[in-house]
């Protein structure tokens, strides 16, 4: 069965990136889509193949169609949409950043506990090797505390 997923938002990464590989896979379906525009979101959704479109995160969310959120609004509403998405029983996947502060990420991981959905931030950086010896300096603790 395709996982039916709601897309919160449709920027250039969205588009270019996220929505195309969703309809590349047989496990995926973009069922629905939020965008602010009305035109717009009707002629992404014609696009991308969604059934459905709207201009509100809160009927995206609530939709029963719908069983998986991406998040790819504007990162100071990531924390409300994610609370939203686990209150409706959404799994998220939300773009990076995660929240705005460490606060908000807590938030976050918290609802979707309690929700007893999933959680996953689109953070394709964290294999890099770069990045991996940066979490070995770190941790190494040559820099003091961090």
């Amino acid at each position: 069965m395709a996982i039916r997923w709601g897309i919160l938002g449709a920027g250039s990464v969205a588009q270019r990136r996220v929505m195309p590989a969703m309809n590349a896979l047989g496990q995926c379906r973009i069922q629905a889509l939020m965008v602010r525009d009305s035109g717009r979101a009707r002629g992404l959704a014609s696009e991308f193949g969604a059934a459905e479109h709207c201009n509100k995160a809160e009927d995206l969310v609530a939709n029963p169609d719908v069983d998986a959120i991406y998040i790819s609004s504007p990162p100071n509403v990531h924390c409300e949409h994610t609370l939203t998405a686990a209150a409706n029983g959404k799994h998220v996947l939300c773009e990076k950043p995660m929240g705005m502060d460490a606060g908000e990420c807590e938030q976050m991981i918290e609802a979707c506990n309690r929700a007893g959905v999933h959680l996953e931030i689109c953070f394709v950086l964290r294999g890099w090797p770069v990045y991996h010896k940066v979490k070995e300096i770190v941790n190494s603790g040559d820099l003091g505390q961090v």
